[in-house]
């Protein structure tokens, strides 16, 4: 979905679960963006997973080091977050050209955060995609309400009527975006 809908956010609060965290015994959050090489997030990810001090890493290529992962992997349960996905080369740079995550049969997930819905549909492990939609007028109030007036504060309004319309009319302009809201 587009930009400001809160799917990294999402990402986050299931990724920082302590009850996620427990069922899953390596985790790695890795934020993409636009200009990424595969090796450098192979790297990422190997650090985050193994402790990564080991001075050999520098010197792999990503076959090495995505088989490295692998063997790592391939007993455990893992959940590996992609955050910011542009391009479908992104998951074959890190997945298809070296099998780096092992069929997660055992509980394991790859959580990939993206505008594109191609991106999302071009990764072939067991895939579910979650739309996340724009929030309606009625939860857009309802959020710019409580960023912008937390309840604890609402006895200093004068005038609540002219808050709310002016809130509600400002909670519009953002279109049911989430990030708009809160910023």
């Amino acid at each position: 979905g587009m930009g400001g809908l809160g799917k990294t956010t999402l990402a986050r609060k299931v990724y920082t679960s302590s009850s996620v965290k427990q069922h899953f015994e390596a985790a790695s959050w890795v934020t993409v963006s636009q200009k990424f090489k595969g090796i450098d997030l192979l790297k990422d990810i190997m650090k985050q997973i193994m402790g990564g001090r080991d001075e050999s890493v520098a010197k792999m290529n990503e076959y090495e080091v995505g088989n490295k992962i692998h063997d790592f992997l391939l007993q455990k349960t893992y959940l590996v977050v992609l955050d910011d996905v542009w391009e479908t080369d992104t998951w074959d740079q890190i997945n298809k050209r070296v099998k780096t995550f092992p069929d997660a049969t055992n509980g394991s997930r790859v959580l990939l955060t993206t505008r594109k819905e191609d991106v999302a549909n071009h990764v072939q492990m067991p895939i579910y995609v979650h739309h996340l939609n724009k929030l309606d007028e009625e939860k857009s109030w309802e959020l710019f309400s409580c960023k912008a007036l937390p309840s604890y504060k609402r006895s200093v309004i004068r005038d609540v009527d002219e808050f709310e319309k002016l809130g509600r009319k400002l909670a519009k302009k953002c279109d049911g975006l989430p990030l708009a809201l809160k910023v």
